[in-house]
């Protein structure tokens, strides 16, 4: 075998080998290091144990299944529409008639029209849902006995005590609900 002038030795070319393989060896190990960088980075609350508070950013959201945008809120165009139907006559409490005095667009006299009335029926609590009832057994004297006497009170009353039998019955489920099935 002939030597090339320019060619390096074999001590030249075993140092060139260990220094390749120790960058090499340093390579290796940074990719590891980077490699287990990403898994962390990558790891949240949807992928592992961890609290959603602890999530650097939000995870990506994933591609929505259909190929349309985002629907407007409500009835969609061609499907059918579904109303609740009116409370009766005799439910309804009080009826409000909001009526115009002139046109709200030209200022123009208006007549009534034949068509109904738009009409929106609210449910809503009272102010006061509990009705308080005082019962009065007023005071009588008794000029014979030299006493004095009181009206009677019907018996449910007089045993019933501070509450009714509707607000007795409400309190007992109330608390049948929130100790016996809240407990469970």
């Amino acid at each position: 075998m002939r030597k090339r002038k320019d060619a390096p030795s074999r001590r030249e070319l075993l140092a060139i080998i260990r220094r390749l393989e120790a960058r090499n060896a340093e390579l290796e190990k940074r990719i590891g290091d980077l490699e287990t960088e990403l898994a962390k980075a990558r790891k949240n609350s949807s992928t592992s144990s961890k609290p959603p508070s602890s999530d650097i950013v939000k995870p990506p959201k994933s591609p929505s299944t259909g190929s349309q945008g985002k629907r407007k809120i409500g009835g969609q165009p061609g499907h059918a529409k579904h109303e609740r139907p009116p409370f009766p006559p005799e439910a309804v409490n009080e009826t409000r008639v909001h009526t115009l005095e002139a046109c709200p667009d030209c200022g123009g006299p208006l007549r009534p029209a034949p068509n109904d009335p738009r009409v929106i029926q609210q449910v809503e609590i009272l102010e006061t849902p509990i009705e308080i009832t005082e019962h009065r057994g007023p005071a009588y004297w008794c000029k014979g006995c030299q006493r004095v006497h009181y009206a009677p009170l019907p018996l449910e009353v007089e045993t019933g005590g501070l509450v009714g039998p509707r607000l007795t019955a409400l309190i007992g489920v109330t608390v049948h609900e929130v100790f016996v099935r809240g407990s469970r």
